[in-house]
């Protein structure tokens, strides 16, 4: 693990893309992500400012599932080292740009509506039966 990691939080940008590379199939899933900021305007609209995109890379079994589960347009926080790449570009000027090597992705459940766990969370909780996964804690120790 990094000690210098940054927490991004914002949007998918692109559909994940996910390669195998070398002879070795090394794993690998890039997408571009945008962490920005939402304020209310002077006229009580919100509007997006300070977007920052960053092209995140997953490397390994993180590859697989960021290409399983996420799509574009998904919230999202990524957790990563930022580094910045220098490359040449068909015109042949120099550019850089912006990657984050994540060590963790996952979804942002803060707007999330109508889960299975708010629906869960609404019913009345029901007692584990007797003869469910866990009859051994639930028997009774004097017995």
């Amino acid at each position: 693990m990094t000690l210098h990691s940054s927490v991004l939080v914002g949007i998918v940008g692109t559909q994940p893309e996910y390669k195998e590379l070398g002879q070795n199939k090394t794993k690998l899933t890039t997408f571009r992500f945008c962490a920005s900021n939402r304020r209310q305007n002077h006229s009580g609209e919100w509007e997006t400012v300070n977007e920052c995109w960053v092209t995140v890379e997953c490397w390994g079994d993180l590859a697989t599932r960021v290409h399983a589960n996420l799509k574009q347009k998904d919230r999202a926080i990524v957790v990563g080292q930022i580094i910045t790449e220098t490359y040449e570009t068909k015109d042949k000027h120099k550019a850089v740009k912006v990657v984050c090597k994540a060590m963790t992705v996952g979804h942002d459940l803060r707007n999330v509506r109508d889960t299975e766990a708010d629906t869960q969370a609404q019913q009345p909780s029901r007692s584990p039966t007797p003869n469910g996964p866990d009859a051994h804690a639930m028997a009774d120790p004097r017995a």
